[in-house]
């Protein structure tokens, strides 16, 4: 059986519905895709981005226990002011592959970014442990 959910963005007359098993893991999924997710097909990240973020959204229950023929029923209930996150942003197909360029090269930069700092750490773990054993055969090492 499945929970149907609508969320809604504050300061935005839009609404988007889904359906999940897992409320409490799809959630966290909208958040983390809100913030990190790059795609500029995804209307409803883009959307919630513009309005300041997951903190202006509200993710509710609206209904339980219940198939997924219902969740047509509340797509079409609120479909004046449904996101469908199939649909582009109003971009051109030009404008999206110029996004998402510059989105492929933001995520290679952050990730070599991320690969520096892990090496350096690494190494900063490295000489640390050195100095600890050198420490520690000196103390061995020492006359009692």
């Amino acid at each position: 059986m499945l929970i149907i959910y609508k969320i809604t963005i504050s300061n935005c007359d839009r609404v988007y519905i889904g359906s999940t098993k897992n409320f409490k893991q799809r959630k966290y999924q909208h958040i983390d895709y809100a913030k990190h997710y790059f795609n500029p097909n995804q209307q409803l990240y883009y959307i919630i981005r513009e309005y300041g973020g997951w903190e202006n959204c509200l993710m509710e229950i609206i209904e339980e226990n219940t198939t997924i023929d219902r969740e047509q029923y509340w797509i079409d209930y609120y479909k004046e002011n449904i996101i469908n996150i199939n649909q582009p942003t109003g971009m051109t197909d030009e404008e999206k592959k110029i996004r998402r360029k510059i989105n492929s090269k933001r995520h290679y930069d952050k990730l070599k970014e991320d690969n520096e700092k892990l090496k350096k750490r690494q190494e900063y773990a490295k000489q640390y442990y050195i100095k600890q054993k050198e420490i520690k055969n000196k103390l061995n090492n020492e006359p009692k």
